[in-house]
């Protein structure tokens, strides 16, 4: 019989997080079951990528694909950058990005209506990874985890509300703010 909701090799998700080896980490992703199964929004989810390229495109009245002041690359992110530099290229293909803090998510995915209207198709999962080693890599609009070390505890709607975030609050016995 396995652990109920919240709990994590033998102690709450609220546990690990409070002792600052472990950090919370959202990601915009498919909503596949298996979340192992599951694809970001840039590379392999060909809907999901045409609704954030259309979505970079609306929001910055640029062409589709460049960044901007919100949406650096993970170089140019001052507070990711220096970690971020120093990896060869093929470590940088063992990370995903994602967001350390929910809101890092809403200013890079700011639009609430195209946030519903993917709803269907995606979610945002929530993990937990260790803080250790670079396992994750927080930034200033992004973060990046490491792809094996990422433990999936949860599920917000792309749209969250508060009473989504309350939820979740209670299911991982979470106290405080999550922004």
């Amino acid at each position: 019989m396995g652990l109920p909701t919240g709990f994590i090799w033998g102690h709450t998700v609220a546990e690990r997080v409070e002792s600052a080896q472990y950090a919370l980490f959202f990601r915009l992703e498919t909503n596949e079951a298996d979340f192992k199964e599951r694809k970001g929004p840039y590379r392999d989810a060909p809907k999901l990528a045409d609704w954030a390229l259309a979505e970079y495109s609306s929001d910055m009245g640029t062409d589709a694909g460049c960044a901007s002041d919100r949406h650096p690359m993970p170089w140019n992110d001052a507070k990711m950058a220096e970690v971020w530099n120093t990896l060869l290229s093929e470590e940088e293909a063992e990370y995903v990005f994602g967001f350390d803090k929910l809101s890092q998510y809403r200013n890079w995915f700011c639009s609430d209506k195209g946030l519903s209207d993917i709803r269907d198709i995606a979610c945002l999962g929530v993990y937990l990874v260790p803080t250790a080693d670079h396992k994750l890599i927080p930034g200033q609009f992004q973060a990046a985890a490491m792809r094996t070390q990422r433990v999936h505890v949860y599920d917000l709607p792309t749209n969250y509300t508060s009473t989504d975030l309350d939820r979740m609050r209670s299911a991982l016995c979470l106290q405080g703010d999550l922004v």
